[in-house]
């Protein structure tokens, strides 16, 4: 019970004599909810037992705590005697594979440290900072260890600050959606174009994505600004069909929206009012973001497919099993990284990566993107390798939404170089 979890910590920081090395561990398994969706509850409830057994096995000093908490939480409080290397073995004891019948079950776990100081002398605070390293931990990702540091309290509040001005920013209307298009190779016409967020700061300008999205991972306004995103995008898809235009719009989505009922009620709600809207939808899948349950993302991708929806595989060659990707999920597009875009007519090993992606693409009868194009002499590379769809600065900068209807006439003739004809 995680009362006489307390009792013991509180104990021990009463203990103002105590010298040896004490840590608290607040563990939280990774996505825990795929294994109980894709095995079953009673699975799931087998393998946090058979987590609990192992955290037990490890903890042989007496003075040694380890408790299961609520959910998929497990609570330790270890005597390290100055062995810190000791707790690197709590990543390994959990992701360690669960035979459970016939399946083959590995889970990972975010693990937030607190070493215990002579100073303390409040059992809550303690508590609270193995607590927050643990949620520091989840938002770089899961499957990491992180110790407590007093800068922690700063970078916490500052993402507590960044996550109260974009709901803010929301409320005022700061946050726009870009556009940038998309060329076909061929004959150089306008096939679609991707939808990029931005934050129109009052202070700081115009704000790019990846200076606000990865603090307010897992928080409400993520959820808002989902919503955001896609009720934009059906506008941008209405008023592209009301002027007489099949062109496609592109949004990205990670996997964790991907299969949150809130996501899959607002597209099917769509589905309902606009049948004919999403089967102009692309949704950009990061292939960065791991995969580590195929299973139940795919299941909720085929509902999506349904639906008229196409998806695409985002930033392809960087991330994980991209192969295992393009096999196991319906997926439509393959964006090729712009790592391998980049000066790829000085390399040849990059160059033999695109030219393979685009031709198991072909096999796959899959589209190629080449994304981040912004010389002639990357174009003319692509080109000739075979890639079908070009976007770029290059062909075009993003434009910010509201300009879409003055752009259309423009944006549908062909690029304005001479190497694009």
């Amino acid at each position: 019970m995680f009362s006489d979890f307390y009792g013991e910590v509180k104990q021990l920081i009463e203990k103002s004599s105590a010298t040896a090395t004490k840590a608290i561990c607040c563990i939280d398994i990774d996505d825990f909810n795929s294994v109980n969706e894709h095995y079953g509850y009673e699975a799931g409830d087998i393998v946090l037992e058979t987590i609990h057994h192992r955290l037990k096995a490890i903890s042989q000093i007496d003075e040694d705590v380890v408790i299961r908490g609520s959910g998929d939480q497990f609570y330790l409080l270890l005597q390290l005697d100055g062995d810190i290397e000791r707790l690197s073995t709590l990543i390994h004891v959990i992701s360690e594979v669960i035979y459970l019948n016939e399946h083959l079950i590995s889970v990972h776990a975010s693990i937030g440290v607190y070493l215990i100081e002579n100073t303390d002398t409040s059992t809550d605070a303690v508590i609270r900072k193995a607590y927050h390293a643990c949620i520091i931990a989840k938002n770089k990702g899961g499957n990491n260890l992180i110790i407590y540091d007093s800068e922690q309290d700063d970078q916490r509040t500052q993402w507590n600050q960044i996550v109260n001005s974009v709901i803010k920013g929301l409320g005022k209307s700061q946050f726009s959606l870009y556009l940038q298009p998309k060329y076909h190779a061929h004959n150089s016409t306008l096939v679609g174009y991707e939808a990029l967020i931005r934050w129109n700061h009052p202070e700081r300008g115009v704000v790019p994505p990846d200076q606000f999205l990865p603090h307010i991972k897992n928080t409400e306004a993520e959820i808002m600004l989902d919503q955001f995103v896609l009720e934009c995008a059906i506008r941008i898809i209405a008023i592209l069909r009301q002027h007489g235009n099949d062109l496609t719009l592109s949004i990205n989505v990670t996997p964790r929206q991907l299969v949150s009922p809130w996501f899959f009620k607002q597209l099917h709600r769509l589905h309902n009012k606009h049948p004919d809207y999403l089967k102009h939808l692309f949704i950009e899948i990061l292939e960065t973001d791991s995969f580590e349950n195929i299973g139940l993302v795919k299941p909720a991708l085929m509902e999506y497919l349904q639906m008229g929806i196409r998806f695409s595989l985002d930033d392809f060659g960087v991330g994980y099993a991209s192969l295992t990707h393009l096999v196991e999920l319906p997926i439509a597009e393959v964006k090729i990284d712009r790592f391998f875009i980049s000066n790829i007519e000085h390399h040849h090993v990059h160059q033999l990566v695109v030219k393979s992606v685009v031709q198991l693409a072909k096999d796959l009868a899959l589209i190629t993107v080449a994304e981040g194009v912004e010389t002639e002499q990357e174009f003319n590379a692509l080109k000739a390798l075979g890639i079908d769809v070009f976007q770029g600065y290059l062909l075009g900068r993003p434009f910010p939404s509201e300009q879409l209807i003055r752009n259309l006439n423009t944006l549908k003739q062909s690029p304005t170089t001479e190497f694009a004809k």
